[in-house]
């Protein structure tokens, strides 16, 4: 995968979990939460992804 597509990948990836973030920003503490911390494990995980194939 070239460098371009990746970072093109990684925008959608963000804007996505920006939307998902503000769809939820109605719910409960709680929820919002456990969301923020399961997007930041699947961030982390594609930051480690990227990381081990350079």
């Amino acid at each position: 995968m070239s460098k371009l597509a990746l970072f093109l990948l990684v925008l959608l990836a963000l804007a996505l979990i920006f939307w998902v973030l503000e769809a939820i920003h109605i719910g409960p503490q709680s929820l919002r939460i456990g969301a923020y911390s399961v997007l930041a494990l699947v961030a982390v995980g594609l930051l480690a992804r990227l990381a081990i194939r350079k």
